[in-house]
């Protein structure tokens, strides 16, 4: 029986979603401890996106095959009772045997807070990037909206790890205040490696004055890899809603 978790989850002590052999600690492999625990046999999970390391998620789904019979709402609960405090399953259903938590997707929305205050807030130390410095939200705003639609977003891919097809569709970007820091925020179909932090410390450049508007049309165009902005810390980075 195939299952789908919706899971939260802070990701400062993880290396990503992804399980690595003999590696450090993953999302994926104290999900894979917590249901070992429970079925007392290897249960593989399937996660909606691999993640980078130290990027957290306030809606990540997930899917898995049980072996045995389990009301979902147990099975919440007992996996909760295994996990660390920093990874919560907010909810858990019955899936058709085809449905797959990564391919399924239609659609996928990032977050990434920048932290704007004269001082770093300790609160959203971990949390948010602390941009020195004062930013100009309405060429951020422009700067965003230049990466709607549908791109080849070779150019915003990390360097050698960019797959022969990086065509995506950006629904959405744009930039939001909230007191003492700013969001930014991305919908697209499917997103490359550290597509989102690349675009992010794009945007956040513009807004600074060290890029601008044209300077972005120009990199799109090119379709070609080029380091013009710093790629963002994945503290500030956050995988919000994932849409079937």
């Amino acid at each position: 029986m195939r299952k789908r978790l919706e899971l939260r989850f802070i990701g400062t002590n993880y290396n990503g979603w992804q399980v690595q052999t003999n590696g450090p600690q993953t999302i994926q492999s104290v999900m894979n401890k917590a249901l070992f625990a429970i079925f007392n046999q290897k249960t593989n999970i399937t996660g909606c996106s691999r993640t980078d390391s130290g990027v957290h998620a306030l809606q990540y789904f997930a899917h898995v095959n049980v072996p045995d019979e389990i009301d979902n709402y147990k099975l919440a609960l007992a996996l909760n009772a295994h996990l660390p405090g920093d990874v919560s399953v907010l909810n858990c259903e019955d899936v058709a045997d085809d449905f797959h938590a990564r391919y399924s997707t239609k659609s996928k929305t990032y977050l990434y807070k920048f932290d704007v205050g004269q001082a770093a807030d300790v609160f959203l130390k971990g949390r948010a990037f602390w941009v020195k410095g004062n930013v100009n939200l309405q060429k951020m705003q422009e700067a965003a909206q230049v990466f709607v639609g549908k791109h080849d977003f070779a150019s915003c891919c990390k360097l050698k790890s960019c797959p022969e097809d990086s065509m995506r569709t950006v629904y959405s970007a744009g930039i939001n205040t909230c007191e003492n820091y700013i969001e930014f925020r991305i919908s697209a179909n499917g997103f490359l490696h550290n597509m989102v932090r690349i675009i992010g410390g794009i945007v956040l450049d513009v807004g600074l004055g060290k890029l601008t508007v044209g300077d972005i049309r120009s990199l799109i165009k090119s379709a070609e890899h080029k380091n013009i902005a710093q790629t963002l810390p994945a503290c500030g980075l956050y995988l919000e809603k994932v849409d079937y």
